[in-house]
């Protein structure tokens, strides 16, 4: 018999299991990830239910793409550059 078994018991144990996998899915993003072309630099957010897996690993441009959870460093580059743009 394992101690944790013997200190707190398998029902606390699987209640904390839960809680666990609980806190996995508030950490989780709420979207499916982003696929972004490292040449074109467009991106495809997936939709629930979508995995990068059912797509192709080529832009219509070309270019390879890539999966990512997070574009925030895509976002901040585009309205930086659409700011020099408008400046100019």
């Amino acid at each position: 018999m394992s101690i944790d078994k013997v200190f707190y018991g398998k029902n606390y144990l699987k209640s904390e299991l839960r809680n666990i996998v609980d806190v996995i899915k508030y950490l989780k993003p709420a979207n499916g990830g982003y696929l972004v072309c490292d040449k074109c630099n467009e991106y495809y957010q997936l939709q629930p239910g979508e995995s990068p897996d059912d797509f192709m690993d080529r832009c219509e441009c070309g270019g390879n793409l890539t999966y990512y959870e997070n574009i925030d460093w895509l976002l901040i580059g585009q309205n930086r550059e659409e700011h020099f743009d408008n400046t100019n």
